[in-house]
C-alpha cells in the first residue's frame, strides 16, 4: 500500500524545513534536504525518506549534524563538533519519533540542538541525547 505525501512523515519533514530554512541560515546554518528513493528486492519502497544535512560554526569549530527521517516515523540524528584532533564531542539518537506536531517538532528540536552545541563542550553530548530521549522511541530488547 503506498502513502500518499499527506501521510508521509518525510515528506512532512522536507516541508517543515522548506518552512524553516530562513530562520536557519540566519542562525548560520546551511541546510540541504534530500529526498531519497529507498530500492528493497529491486523495487521502490513505499515509505519514503528525507535525508537532512546542516552545516553550523559555533566559534569557528564546524559542527555536523545528519538527520534521516523515514515516512513510518522512525529517525535517527547524529550531531558532531569537529577539531583538529578529531571529534571535540559527538552524539547520535535513533527511534520512532513521537510529538504532537509531528514534524513542525521535529525542526523545533533540530533547532534545540544547534542552540545545545553552543555549551561547554563536556556537557554538549548530555544536552542533545536528552533533547531527542524525550522523544523517540526505541526498543528495549529482550534478555
Amino acid at each position: 500500500m503506498e502513502q500518499s505525501d499527506e501521510n508521509d512523515f518525510a515528506a512532512a519533514v522536507r516541508l517543515a524545513f522548506h518552512k524553516r530554512h530562513k530562520a536557519l541560515s540566519r542562525r548560520g546554518a546551511t541546510v540541504e534536504c534530500t529526498p531519497v528513493k529507498e530500492i528493497v528486492d529491486g523495487h521502490e519502497s513505499d515509505v519514503g525518506r528525507t535525508d537532512v544535512r546542516i552545516a553550523y560554526r559555533v566559534q569557528g569549530a564546524r559542527i555536523s549534524l545528519r538527520l534521516t527521517a523515514w515516512g513510518d516515523r522512525w529517525v535517527w540524528v547524529d550531531a558532531r563538533r569537529s577539531s583538529k584532533l578529531g571529534w571535540a564531542w559527538e552524539s547520535t539518537s535513533k527511534g520512532r519519533f513521537f510529538a504532537p506536531d509531528e514534524a513542525r517538532d521535529l525542526v523545533a528540536r533540530v533547532e534545540e540542538t544547534l542552540s545545545a552545541c553552543h555549551l561547554p563542550v563536556g556537557d554538549v553530548p548530555r544536552a542533545i541525547s536528552a533533547i531527542w530521549s524525550e522523544c523517540l522511541a526505541v526498543e528495549i530488547p529482550v534478555v
